[in-house]
Order: structure tokens, then C-alpha cells, then sequence
């Protein structure tokens, strides 16, 4: 039988909710999937643990699709995040903070978002040491600036880390009207050292 901690959640929709799919307790070993979570204000949300697996999971039209903090090494396999307009309550669509040894990203599709706002991201990895992320693609994204930067991934305080196969830009628009250096549109922003194989 399974521990308290470990545990298996699939084939579940869950629409209107304020979190979609909502762990914050130091489960290990447990997996997510086939889930879905629409017109949430998060989609999925783990806060500590280790070792989570999101398999095939999905969010949209959510003002956040995904939250992954201070969680040892989460694995995400054909995730996705489709249909988030940045209204400024979040500035990152799917954010990883302080998860040692991770996270591992196999996969991940991101359709139709609109980002916009100072210094806000489609995804940000922030203190997340030995991270790998191997094929991203994004369709139909909307990169809407203004004066200030954005980013399609921006990555912070990470020592080390793998990028493979991420195409940010397919059919994107930019609705940008600033001008200059300052613009760093539909690229990476960050400083690490980064093991990239593109």
C-alpha cells in the first residue's frame, strides 16, 4: 500500500477553481496525471516534497498555469499552458523557485498567452540548481511590453543548468512599443551557467 505522502491523481478536470491541483505537503513519489485545470487563478501549485510527477498534465485560461516552489527534483512530461492573459497579478506563467535538482522538463507546450508587464516572463527558473528543460515549443504567444523587458524564459541565481530544443517563437506577436536594448523580447533573460544544446 501506499505511505500518506504518496500518492496518484489522474484523469481529473477541474474548472472556476481558485487552484486547480493544490499539494503543499512533503509528498515523495507521487504522480499527477491526465489532469486538466481551466479558468483557474492557478492551475497547479506544489510547495515543498520531492520527487512529484506531473505526466500529460494541462492548464488554460488560468492567470497562473503553474507554481512549483522549494520541491527536489519535480518532473514535468508533456505539460502545457495554453490561453493566460497576464493581467499583473502574477508576472511569471509557470515559475519554478528553490527546487534543488530540478526541475526536469521533458516536453512542454505553450499556446495563445499574452505577456505583458514589467520584467514578466512565460517561464522563470529562480534558484533552481541542476535543472533540465529538453523540447518547448510556442505558438500564437503575445510578448505585449510596452517600455519594460520580457522574457519568454527567464532563469535567476541557478548555478547550472540544460536548455535543449526551445523554440520560443512560432507565429508570436509583438506589441512591444519601446525601443532599444531594453527590449528583450521573445529570448531568455538571466544570468547562470548554462549547458545549452539547441
Amino acid at each position: 500500500g501506499f505511505y500518506p505522502y504518496e500518492f496518484i491523481i489522474e484523469n481529473v478536470l477541474v474548472r472556476n477553481a481558485y487552484t486547480g491541483f493544490n499539494d503543499v505537503s512533503a509528498s515523495y513519489m507521487s504522480a499527477m496525471r491526465q489532469l486538466r485545470a481551466h479558468y483557474c487563478r492557478i492551475g497547479f501549485l506544489k510547495t515543498n516534497g520531492t520527487t512529484m510527477h506531473y505526466d500529460n498534465c494541462f492548464s488554460s485560461f488560468c492567470k497562473k498555469g503553474w507554481s512549483i516552489t522549494g520541491t527536489y527534483n519535480p518532473v514535468l512530461t508533456a505539460c502545457a499552458n495554453d490561453n493566460t492573459t497576464q493581467d499583473g497579478t502574477y508576472p511569471f506563467v509557470v515559475e519554478f523557485i528553490n527546487c534543488a535538482g530540478g526541475p526536469i522538463i521533458n516536453g512542454f507546450d505553450h499556446e495563445a498567452n499574452t505577456i505583458s508587464g514589467a520584467f514578466s516572463a512565460f517561464m522563470k527558473f529562480d534558484n533552481c540548481d541542476g535543472f533540465s528543460f529538453s523540447g518547448m515549443k510556442g505558438l500564437n504567444n503575445v510578448y505585449a511590453t510596452g517600455a519594460s523587458e520580457n522574457y519568454g524564459v527567464q532563469l535567476v541565481n541557478n548555478a547550472r543548468g540544460m536548455l535543449k530544443g526551445i523554440v520560443l517563437g512560432v507565429s508570436n506577436s509583438d506589441t512591444s512599443t519601446g525601443t532599444g536594448s531594453a527590449q528583450k523580447k521573445n529570448g531568455w533573460g538571466g544570468t547562470w551557467a548554462l549547458l545549452m544544446d539547441t
